[in-house]
């Protein structure tokens, strides 16, 4: 029997991953174990998910580390360092340097990489030392700022897993009018800083029947008449870097996402608590307010290929090792790739727009250089790599907002 450990198993969607794993038609023998620091919580959620669960599929849960690892063979990472009020922080004090705050990219992402890859590393070194030979599927952002660390600290195989490439995808259908197995896109970059940069409907290249229409795609807040020079559609999140006013506008008076979700948490938590009382109940009524679709659109089929299905095309990040070949080869890349029991086999991307390629170049060396900061704890490091950032001004504006956050992102540490 396969095992699946979840770090941050506590989490009020984990109940959303066994949920669709127990529906899953060809799913495989599984025990399920969530890890998490707060008995009370893991408890609530562990009680929902068991009861969710159906053979071939047990869960357990533990505050255990060692008891969680033991025999593991894939562990997903989906752990937030500092909680909610942490990314509330990260959400909301680049704005006092007039920029856009989020937790993976510009400063708010450089805070949120100083808390908690520190706290991954150490984790995967967990893993390692315990179960060498397990997968480990990362969740946790700045997804390939982890990722990156992960490689250069272990040796662990690790893939990164986000569901954004699959909604794009999605939406490009919708656009079309088509089913989603009638269209096939391109895709190539970095971790919420990737392109879409062909698309073909029933054997057809319709890039630029998509192009023309991008401004009626809901994530483009870019101006569509320069998405259409480009010649590719951007991810959501380079709408941070191609328009950052823009973004910053969007901000300016709302309520952070993170209190949004913080409050969501207890309400989940509370109907947890009480379907646990009450076995008429639903446990999973309110879930769909958290739209944990991840789990459904990438994590599930990534595991299930892993275990034995079918092997698919998914779009995931691994290490590039020349399949992007104008990106160092320990870069960590968001590419197509053949996904089964023996891993991930990337798939070389075809043409890329110069911008497209100039852009994710600068975000890589920016990336890597944060990454050898962090782990070697240098100041100097830092500031180079923040005044790399493509949000940040120049190299003075970089120290300011740098020593806003040096060296634990600006809050206390602690994991949810």
């Amino acid at each position: 029997m396969a095992k699946l450990t979840v770090l941050g198993g506590s989490s009020v969607a984990s109940p959303e991953l066994v949920r669709v794993l127990a529906g899953a038609p060809r799913v495989a023998p599984m025990e399920i174990v969530l890890h998490g620091r707060n008995a009370e919580k893991l408890d609530i959620v562990g009680r929902v998910c068991q009861r969710i669960a159906r053979p071939p599929l047990t869960v357990l849960w533990t505050t255990d580390l060692g008891r969680a690892l033991d025999g593991v063979d894939l562990v997903l990472v989906q752990v937030r360092v500092g909680g909610y009020r942490a990314r509330a922080f990260d959400e909301t004090f680049p704005h006092d340097f007039g920029l856009p705050g989020e937790e993976t990219m510009g400063p708010g992402g450089f805070a949120n990489s100083l808390r908690t890859v520190p706290t991954v590393v150490a984790l995967a070194r967990a893993v390692e030392s315990r179960a060498p030979q397990a997968w480990i599927l990362n969740l946790t952002n700045p997804s390939s700022v982890v990722q990156l660390a992960l490689q250069r600290s272990t040796r662990l195989r690790v893939l990164g897993l986000c569901d954004s490439p699959v909604s794009m995808h999605e939406g490009v259908a919708a656009l079309l009018g088509a089913s989603l197995g009638d269209v096939r896109i391109d895709y190539v970059g970095m971790h919420h800083f990737g392109w879409i940069t062909r698309v073909w409907h029933g054997g057809r290249d319709v890039t630029g029947d998509v192009l023309k229409r991008a401004g009626d795609l809901s994530w483009i807040a870019s101006p569509p008449a320069l998405v259409r020079a480009i010649g590719a559609l951007p991810h959501p999140y380079l709408n941070y870097v191609l328009s950052p006013g823009v973004m910053f506008q969007r901000q300016r008076g709302k309520r952070p996402r993170a209190f949004e979700l913080e409050a969501l948490e207890a309400d989940l938590l509370a109907g947890y608590a009480a379907a646990a009382l009450d076995s008429a109940a639903d446990p999973l009524s309110g879930l769909g307010r958290r739209r944990a679709i991840w789990y459904a659109k990438i994590i599930a089929p990534v595991v299930e290929q892993l275990l034995g299905s079918p092997e698919a095309v998914q779009i995931v990040n691994v290490r590039n090792d020349g399949t992007v070949a104008w990106l160092p080869a320990d870069a960590v890349v968001e590419v197509p790739a053949v996904v089964g029991p023996s891993g991930a086999r990337a798939l070389a991307p075809g043409g890329v727009p110069p911008d497209a390629v100039a852009l994710t170049q600068h975000n890589c060396a920016y990336e890597s250089l944060l990454v050898d900061a962090i782990l070697e704890q240098s100041f100097d490091k830092a500031w180079r790599a923040m005044a790399l950032n493509l949000l940040v001004r120049d190299t003075g504006q970089a120290r300011s907002v740098l020593e806003r956050i040096w060296p634990h992102g600006g809050v206390a540490l602690g994991t949810g």
